[in-house]
């Protein structure tokens, strides 16, 4: 090869090798983001079905003790639907914090600095 072909090429390297770490966060990024969303998704639809079955409930039934009963049934039944999601939520942020952490440090703390040691090392050896 030629040394332009050379120059090129190295160049290309070291722009697959410098954005390596910024792939690697924007992946743990997105990868949050979708369980995010996702989540986001499946209690919006709990929210339309308990919504639904209060306003059905009065179609449903005409002896207004029986009403007040079943709406209270329903209802505790959706503050414990939407306590499981909470907790779901935090178990989330909690994964999404310690896979970011971990990328965080494998890609770019430790490469910054391995190479703090080594110009630090030359300095002295110099």
């Amino acid at each position: 090869m030629n040394a332009f072909t050379d120059n090129f090429t190295k160049m290309t390297n070291f722009d697959a090798d410098a954005l390596a770490p910024v792939r690697q966060v924007a992946s743990v990024a997105i990868n949050g983001f979708e369980k995010l969303a996702r989540a986001n998704y499946a209690f919006a639809g709990d929210v339309i079905e308990f919504a639904v079955a209060q306003a059905k409930l009065p179609l449903n039934v005409s002896d207004p003790k029986e009403l007040m009963e079943r709406q209270v049934e329903t209802g505790k039944a959706f503050a414990g639907m939407v306590s499981q999601r909470m907790n779901d939520y935090v178990a989330l942020g909690k994964d999404l914090q310690e896979s970011m952490a971990s990328v965080v440090d494998t890609e770019v703390v430790e490469p910054v600095q391995e190479a703090t040691t080594k110009k630090t090392r030359a300095r002295k050896a110099a």
